[in-house]
């Protein structure tokens, strides 16, 4: 049990207040005998501790009895090898579970499944899902887990992993789980591996004006040095080839790339290393949107129709681009060109 104050700064006022009270009634004592003036002087501070709490914003916080637990289990292809450690894992913590905790059980690699519903009594023997496995987006499963858990208990996400991510901000992620009262652990999932090579990141800009140039930096982890082949690519078309030595350790990789038309682009880049055990944490991927001059995208039954509308438009410095109805686009992407 615990309290909290949503605006202390009244919790101040109120202390002050407080002394007034019983400096004025030290220097202005009332006229009642000395055990009703002292009543009195009670009554007072006791109203304004009342008000100066309800002021401040002050809650009892309790803690619930039971608890949900959800375990969030990798199955990206960095931790194929260890799959039946990884189940094993999971039923022993199922197993360790108190009284009438709730339990579940999601899956994850670039994708999130719900492998068991949270329930008294979870029902898990065998991995069911096949998430995609050439990513691993912890972030996203933490996002998922913190939203199907329930509210009337105590929260609790366990993630075994091999702590390999490379989608997303899964440290962000647990804090903004931890400051709405989800508890996040981790179980570190031990994966026999040789040599290994892998893009942890792809970092650039999320937004750059039309015809700014865009600088991409990516970080190589190994733990073995190898020489390898590195390609960038913005959307399909190839930017540029590098063929570099890695060392042991960390490798930070830049590539600049201009695009030239308005709307979201992808950056790629893709690894080959000699020395590898698994190619699928080879790519890194970031999404840039290119912000042109503000264009609207019209829509005409028959091209012409709407020539008023469209020279109005225009005036104003607005570019317009007509089309007819089978020509829109399907894509967000596509209509993201458009304001």
């Amino acid at each position: 049990m615990g309290f909290e104050l949503t605006r202390p700064l009244f919790l101040g006022a109120g202390i002050l207040a407080l002394g007034i009270i019983v400096g004025i009634w030290r220097v202005f004592p009332p006229p009642l005998s000395l055990g009703r003036a002292r009543l009195s002087l009670g009554l007072r501070l006791l109203i304004v501790l009342l008000l100066t709490a309800s002021l401040a914003g002050f809650q009892v916080q309790t803690t619930p009895s039971r608890q949900s637990l959800l375990i969030a289990a990798d199955l990206s292809a960095s931790v194929q090898s260890a799959l039946d450690n990884e189940a094993a894992t999971v039923r022993r913590i199922l197993q360790q579970r108190r009284g009438d905790d709730r339990a579940g059980v999601l899956s994850f690699g670039r994708d999130s499944q719900v492998e068991v519903n949270i329930s008294k009594d979870p029902q898990f023997g065998e991995f069911q899902s096949q998430p995609n496995p050439h990513y691993t987006d912890l972030a996203a499963a933490l996002q998922l887990g913190g939203s199907i858990l329930p509210d009337d208990g105590r929260k609790h996400i366990v993630v075994v992993s091999d702590g390999r991510a490379n989608l997303g901000d899964a440290v962000s992620e647990a804090r903004l789980l931890r400051a709405e009262g989800v508890r996040v652990d981790t179980v570190a999932l031990p994966v026999p591996i040789g040599a290994e090579a892998y893009v942890d990141r792809l970092d650039a800009p999320r937004s750059l004006t039309q015809g700014q140039p865009a600088n991409a930096q990516a970080l190589i982890i190994t733990n073995t040095s190898t020489p390898a082949t590195v390609r960038w690519y913005l959307d399909r078309t190839l930017v540029n080839t590098v063929q570099i030595d890695l060392p042991a350790g960390e490798t930070i990789l830049k590539q600049t790339v201009t695009t030239a038309e308005p709307g979201f682009h992808a950056v790629r880049v893709v690894m080959d290393a000699v020395r590898d055990t698994y190619a699928e944490n080879n790519l890194g991927e970031a999404l840039i949107q290119i912000v042109g001059p503000p264009r609207v995208l019209l829509v005409e039954n028959t091209l012409g129709e709407a020539a008023s509308l469209e020279a109005a438009l225009r005036s104003t410095g607005i570019g317009t681009v007509s089309i007819t109805p089978e020509r829109l686009p399907r894509s967000a992407a596509d209509l993201a060109a458009y304001q």
